[in-house]
């Protein structure tokens, strides 16, 4: 596959989904809170369920990926820390916050998706309930540069996301299934999920405004966009895993800064400010570099 044919058929339709979002935000000023809850309480676990519940993927092709994906988290916290030491620690540890956690749900799975169809977007799923394990139990601490009060615990267990996984993953490892009129209720709601996180995250954009970014944006861009997916690929390969799997986790690496790293900069009292700025200039220059780095894993698969 081109750079152009990756560009036009795989990422540019995400985008362009996004900036549908862009414009009715503009327009009609919706409550993107509200929106986002139904697509992260209700869109999104459906479709995580519904694809975990009926994967074909064997147990222990799922804990080589998820094992190689917590140790690249771990990496990006190592390797963002190494490199930003004359930062000042409030803003350095925004700049960690970024390059650990991308953005797994509202432009991977559609890329995923577009790219590799269903059986990416398994993998890509699982993923994705991995960060928001991850970020809701250790981005607080990060980003306070200390141990929280218990409150993402208590985030992390209202996550509907989480219980998702759980039991998708458990009606598949029992060989259960829900009776075929409820099955088919969750499969539609599943549909939902893929447009409305990509019109959340244009929305979201559009409300957040576009600033001039600062020296320390355009070096966690690099970071996350750059590093993400050389640092991602290596480890993929080093724990054995190949075609599909290498392919999805490299694109995971890929992806610009999580929104909810600003939702909880903003929250625990961090650099808000410098975290938006990051997220709005990765996700812009995204565009771009995803498409660069799908040429790649294509080759993979």
């Amino acid at each position: 596959m081109s750079l152009s044919s990756s560009l036009f058929t795989i990422v540019l339709p995400a985008f362009l989904v996004m900036g549908v979002g862009g414009i009715l935000g503009y327009f009609f000023k919706p409550d993107v809170v509200s929106i986002n809850r139904i697509a992260l309480y209700a869109a999104v676990p459906a479709l995580l369920f519904n694809s975990l519940s009926t994967t074909e993927l064997h147990l222990l092709s799922v804990a080589r990926l998820a094992s190689a994906y917590l140790v690249y988290l771990f990496s990006m916290f190592f390797l963002s820390w190494l490199i930003s030491p004359k930062v000042k620690p409030e803003r350095r540890r925004g700049f960690i916050t970024t390059s650990i956690y991308a953005n797994s749900a509202n432009l991977l799975l559609p890329v995923v998706s577009f790219a590799f169809g269903d059986a990416g977007l398994e993998r890509a799923l699982i993923l994705y309930a991995i960060t928001s394990v991850a970020m809701f139990t250790t981005a607080p601490i990060v980003l306070t540069g200390g141990f929280s009060n218990g409150l993402s615990l208590k985030k992390l267990l209202g996550l509907p996301v989480i219980w998702a996984a759980t039991f998708g993953l458990g009606f598949n490892l029992l060989g259960l299934h829900l009776p075929i009129g409820v099955q088919r209720g969750i499969e539609i709601t599943s549909q939902a999920a893929v447009p409305m996180v990509l019109m959340v995250l244009g929305m979201n954009i559009q409300r957040s405004g576009i600033s001039l970014p600062e020296a320390l944006n355009y070096w966690a861009t690099v970071v996350s966009l750059c590093l993400g997916p050389i640092v991602a690929y290596l480890l993929g390969f080093v724990f054995g895993l190949r075609g599909l799997d290498l392919a999805v986790l490299t694109l995971i690496g890929a992806m610009p800064p999580a929104i909810n790293t600003f939702m909880l900069a903003l929250e625990f009292k961090a650099d808000a400010n410098s975290v938006a700025k990051t997220v709005i200039l990765s996700t812009l220059v995204s565009l771009l570099t995803i498409s660069v780095v799908v040429v790649f894993v294509q080759r993979l698969v």
